[in-house]
């Protein structure tokens, strides 16, 4: 099982590379992004009824409130990386008031996130128990953490002491990290 898992995330992980690193037409690494995405979130979803205890009644209500939170901070993400984009593309021409606004962004790009989380968590407090709302942050944590850590080990780390790093026990981490399970 091990194995099929390493597999199915170096694919989700590599699937976009592939695409813009053959030079295929926007649309193909369009219909590749979206393709990886979904794998994801089915793959989290997965990973959330395991670690939450999610309950085959709860998943529907859940996983709309995931997904759509998990949509609108994403929006919000990209409406920043965009405009970061635009102002890095006009170099020199940049003016202050161009600066100005990115920063702005940028600053209030967590603001937005939270309140959005907010929302959620009202709409979650509905579906979940209190146990599994209390358990959900961090479950969101350890999937995310689990990535990182799962990208990083693919790629053989991006400095000398990442492989160093591995065999030492780590300060920062809440739990165990969910990379046995990928």
């Amino acid at each position: 099982m091990k194995g099929f898992q390493l597999f199915l995330f170096a694919m989700l992980i590599g699937l976009p590379m592939t695409a813009q690193n053959r030079g295929e037409k926007p649309e193909a690494g369009k219909e590749n992004f979206e393709k990886w995405f979904k794998e994801v979130r089915e793959f989290k979803h997965g990973f959330m009824v395991r670690e939450l205890g999610i309950k085959e009644e709860q998943k529907a209500d859940f996983f709309r409130i995931l997904d759509k939170m998990e949509d609108e901070c994403g929006e919000v993400n990209r409406n920043a990386r965009d405009l970061e984009r635009q102002v890095r593309e006009k170099g020199d021409k940049a003016t202050d008031a161009d600066y100005e606004k990115a920063s702005k962004v940028f600053f209030e790009q967590k603001q937005k996130e939270a309140e959005i989380e907010l929302r959620a968590y009202k709409e979650f407090q509905k579906v979940l128990t209190p146990e599994q709302l209390f358990k959900l942050k961090n479950a969101d944590w350890k999937f995310s953490r689990g990535l990182m850590e799962k990208h990083r080990r693919l790629k053989g780390g991006n400095n000398g002491d990442a492989g160093k790093r591995e065999h030492e026990p780590r300060r920062d981490r809440r739990q165990d990290s969910p990379c046995d399970e990928f």
